[in-house]
């Protein structure tokens, strides 16, 4: 069950159920077993029935722990008074309801009546979530692009009221966010702007608001208008907003990453090519690449390293050969390099590639790291 999925085994499906494991069971050993027995003998050992996660491949745990690194040094600020953060995202609520658990009658649904709104009836948010003082901020008018960006910045900079420190916005990469107007009028305001790695809303705790939002607005609950769900989540807002420690309690940030999820983040490649940058190879590269470029830039980019290997727990010099090679700028590479990459693998090339790092590949699929 942990290695395989159901299709691998002539049955349907990529997800396991007690029904497709008795239809298994009856193919293999030919015998029927109840559902309860089967139960109970999952629960035995120690697996249980739970809702999947979704984990973003794309993201990128170097830069995940780059930027854990830097939080790590505005959370102090903010600790110390010295720096008000602030959380910024955008989110889609819907006329119609989200569907979800609640308690009914034994034997009977749980009906709610939908007055059928269109897809496109919905509401476009932006949120702020002033972490300094437990406070969260909403406002609407028209979808989310560059110019309602601005004019949410104005609106945000006017219910914080004056800059008395510094303000430090941190948000996703969103191009309404990344747009030179939106950046340089952020600027005109006094917000410096921290932005989060890709695909990591994990790392933004106002993610949490809008959860919560669902949970208290829109579940189980279909409104007649827009306007009734405008109202609505007005006054959510201004009703958590009296309760500033329940709100914190509840979006607090990230401070630390999981070493077991960043390791599911790490890409074939580098479990792969660690074997075949360590030793000689690794060491010549690194050594050309310091003389070059000074010390001062050497024990930076070595300090970086560091604190990205302690923070996967990664104490394994293979692996830190590959990182170090992975953050050296992608001149220093030698152009000529031939790597093995498994066919397997087909984004190890296609990043080496991108990076310049390499003209050349051959496949070993036998050696084929999972």
């Amino acid at each position: 069950m942990k290695e395989s999925a159901p299709i691998e085994h002539g049955l349907p499906g990529y997800n396991w159920t007690l029904k497709k494991l008795r239809r298994w069971i009856k193919q293999v050993f030919a015998c029927e077993v109840g559902r309860r027995t089967l139960s109970k003998v999952l629960h035995t050992h120690d697996l249980s029935w739970k809702k999947c996660q979704k984990v973003l491949k794309r993201a990128n745990p170097a830069k995940r722990a780059a930027f854990m690194t830097a939080f790590q040094k505005l959370y102090t600020q903010v600790c110390q008074g010295a720096m008000r953060l602030i959380y910024i995202d955008e989110a889609h609520l819907h006329q119609d309801m989200d569907l979800g658990y609640t308690w009914a009658q034994k034997g009977e649904p749980a009906w709610r009546l939908s007055h059928c709104p269109r897809l496109q009836d919905r509401i476009d948010w932006y949120g702020a979530y002033d972490f300094t003082n437990g406070k969260c901020f909403i406002w609407n008018e028209g979808g989310c692009n560059g110019d309602n960006t601005i004019k949410f910045l104005h609106h945000l900079a006017a219910w914080l009221g004056p800059l008395t420190a510094p303000t430090v916005i941190i948000w996703d990469g969103a191009s309404c966010h990344t747009a030179k107007a939106v950046q340089a009028e952020a600027a005109r305001l006094g917000f410096t702007l921290v932005p989060l790695p890709g695909y990591s809303p994990d790392l933004n705790p106002i993610e949490g608001l809008w959860k919560w939002m669902r949970e208290d607005v829109t579940r189980n609950h279909c409104y007649a208008s827009t306007r009734e769900l405008f109202d609505a989540c007005k006054a959510f807002v201004d009703r958590i907003n009296t309760e500033p420690f329940a709100i914190i309690k509840r979006l607090w940030p990230k401070l630390e990453l999981d070493p077991d999820f960043e390791k599911l983040l790490v890409s074939k490649w580098l479990y792969f090519s660690c074997s075949f940058f360590s030793g000689d190879l690794a060491r010549s590269i690194i050594r050309t690449s310091a003389s070059k470029r000074g010390s001062s830039w050497f024990n930076s980019w070595l300090e970086r390293a560091d604190n990205i290997s302690s923070c996967f727990h990664w104490r394994n010099t293979l692996f830190k050969n590959c990182l170090l090679l992975l953050l050296l700028p992608s001149t220093d590479i030698p152009t000529n390099l031939t790597l093995p990459v498994s066919v397997k693998a087909p984004m190890s090339a296609a990043w080496l590639a991108r990076r310049g790092g390499c003209q050349s590949f051959v496949t070993h699929p036998s050696r084929t790291v999972y």
